[in-house]
């Protein structure tokens, strides 16, 4: 029965069953909330652009599929250098692009 038809509706005070179960059907608990990966967009760089050899360390790393954490455990760096090191690069890449 739906609370527009129940006789009780006028000094109902809670949802009964049905009406609790309807309107929590749409509920999702946060254990089966999907969550994607983050999408991180590639770093291109053109070929007229110079690289410190830290740089082109990282470069190489991350185009072979390393994550953040494996290129900074590689390199000996904090993750706070990386995120540096890339930050430069995106500068000169974005000085570059007209």
């Amino acid at each position: 029965m739906r609370c527009d038809e129940c006789s009780k509706r006028e000094v109902c005070m809670v949802l009964c069953d049905e009406a609790e179960e309807y309107v929590n059907q749409d509920e999702v608990s946060q254990r089966e909330l999907i969550i994607g990966l983050p999408y991180i967009r590639p770093l291109k760089i053109g070929p007229n652009i110079y690289l410190t050899p830290k740089q082109k360390e990282i470069v190489t790393l991350l185009g072979k599929g390393l994550n953040r954490t494996e290129v900074c455990q590689m390199l000996g760096i904090t993750r706070l250098a990386l995120r540096l090191h890339i930050h430069r690069m995106k500068e000169k890449r974005n000085d570059f692009d007209p």
